[in-house]
């Protein structure tokens, strides 16, 4: 049997190991505090399905600092984004099953969550060194894409502490200690159940269960000042389609860096570049249900991979007022 092909992230593994074991004693974790290391905070992404999301502090910072399901060290990440980091050398921790937005968790996201949570104890000492001296996550190579990663707050509103402080190495080497625990269920919160208290008879095979937090953000108003402004250009128009990092506008052959080319490079404009050409119309004046850009905030579009990227789906409210301004005309007000 060829080991190296059927479990290439174990051989990633293997050779990695003589490098980190000859860059010096690797830290102590510590000892667990498990009262800290569930320590829910949430995430706070207006405009996206991860809003008012829970996970554990420890879980919410090698989220947004090594993966947020799109980048470094995630099994989604792919060419520039993925840093050099060797395949299956994957920390991504996010949670798969929230039962506010399907009736269903995914059995390959619940086989993610497991494999990388294991993965990410295993290497709890490697990662803690190389947090402390700097060399995680990366510097100026990366900063855009951090920039862009999911903030996460506690329920009183306080930011999550930055990885490469004290506190936040803190936190993470305790969330290491204690074995990487992990949010895996989210439901709705209720009159009686605070956000951030455990479900009761939920839990998951890996992880816990946590009462969510509400939506933060109303969804726009059905009209192209609003859509642009709370939706448009903070998720699409600052980076990916517009100068931000990264620039996927060569790519995609849509620009979307200002209200007015976006709405140039939308509205009667045919699907382009390298995955959605020649498959319709981005918007379809009058016809959402025809238009590419509705398929393209639903989980599996027709062409290339849904909107926003990094698998933050837009609440259906969101996508419902976009919908409603294309069904009126999809006018530039």
């Amino acid at each position: 049997m060829d080991l190296k092909n059927r479990f290439p992230h174990v051989f990633a593994l293997s050779l990695l190991a003589p490098i980190f074991a000859l860059t010096g004693c690797e830290p102590d974790v510590g000892e667990c505090d498990p009262e800290l290391a569930q320590r829910v905070v949430f995430a706070n992404s207006p405009g996206q399905a991860t809003n008012g999301l829970p996970a554990f502090a420890g879980q919410a910072m090698t989220q947004s600092s090594c993966s947020d399901g799109a980048f470094c060290h995630s099994p989604n990440a792919n060419g520039a984004l993925r840093f050099g980091v060797p395949a299956g050398l994957d920390f991504d921790v996010a949670v798969p099953c929230d039962l506010t937005v399907t009736e269903d968790c995914a059995e390959r996201d619940i086989t993610r969550l497991g494999e990388n949570r294991d993965i990410t104890y295993e290497w709890r000492s490697a990662i803690l060194r190389e947090v402390q001296t700097g060399q995680m996550p990366p510097g100026e190579s990366g900063a855009g894409i951090l920039a862009d990663a999911v903030q996460w707050q506690d329920r009183d509103g306080a930011d999550l502490p930055a990885i490469d402080s004290d506190e936040g190495q803190d936190i993470l080497a305790n969330w290491l200690a204690c074995g990487a625990p992990v949010v895996e269920v989210t439901v709705e919160p209720d009159p009686t159940s605070d956000p951030g208290r455990r479900c009761e008879d939920r839990d998951g095979d890996i992880g816990l269960c946590v009462y969510r937090a509400p939506a933060i953000v109303e969804p726009p108003d059905p009209n192209w000042t609003d859509i642009w402004e709370e939706v448009i250009e903070p998720q699409c128009g600052l980076s990916c389609h517009g100068p931000g990092d990264p620039d996927f506008r060569v790519e995609s052959a849509l620009d979307l860096s200002t209200k007015d080319a976006a709405y140039a490079a939308m509205v009667g404009a045919e699907g382009a570049g390298e995955e959605c050409s020649g498959t319709g119309t981005l918007i379809v004046a009058g016809d959402s249900a025809n238009s590419i850009l509705i398929d393209k905030l639903g989980e599996d579009p027709e062409c290339g991979g849904p909107m926003p990227s990094a698998f933050r789906l837009m609440p259906q409210e969101f996508v419902d007022a976009i919908a409603e301004w294309i069904d009126a005309g999809a006018l530039d007000d």
